[in-house]
């Protein structure tokens, strides 16, 4: 998550075997964002340096960053896509990365707290879940 002062944002929604924070240590140790976790996990910390010697000396977890890096890229220029257009695409997309992780959106969260994370009012995502409901989404 990423606060700018009104609140939080979700950039991503991670799952077993997904990692994070790798840019601050690549960086040089900043961090730029928060985790929040939505299920008991376990995580395993590397150190900035821990990390760099792990990259720089094996060429399978470099080639498999740059290909995490390159996905999550991806992903972001899906988000700004569908950020510029209508309010149910952007739904879609988000209850589908929450289903993806095996996690149930409106489980998890009020339609407030999805709506604040896909930069749309409540009210618009209501009635859009409402909707997707009639027509039986998600879909099996």
């Amino acid at each position: 998550m990423r606060g700018d002062g009104s609140g939080q944002h979700v950039i991503a929604i991670l799952g077993p075997g997904d990692i994070f924070g790798e840019l601050g240590a690549i960086l040089g140790g900043r961090r730029n964002a928060s985790v929040v976790a939505l299920t008991p996990c376990t995580i395993v910390r590397l150190g900035v340096s821990e990390f760099s010697h792990w990259v720089d000396t094996s060429p399978s977890v470099a080639s498999y960053l740059v290909k995490y890096l390159a996905r999550r890229i991806v992903d972001a220029d899906t988000q700004i896509e569908l950020f510029r257009g209508d309010i149910e695409p952007r739904l879609r997309y988000w209850l589908q990365q929450f289903r993806n992780r095996g996690l149930d959106a409106e489980l998890v969260f009020s339609n407030a707290e999805i709506a604040r994370m896909m930069g749309a009012s409540r009210e618009g995502v209501s009635r859009i879940v409402s909707k997707l409901r009639a027509q039986g989404w998600p879909e099996s």
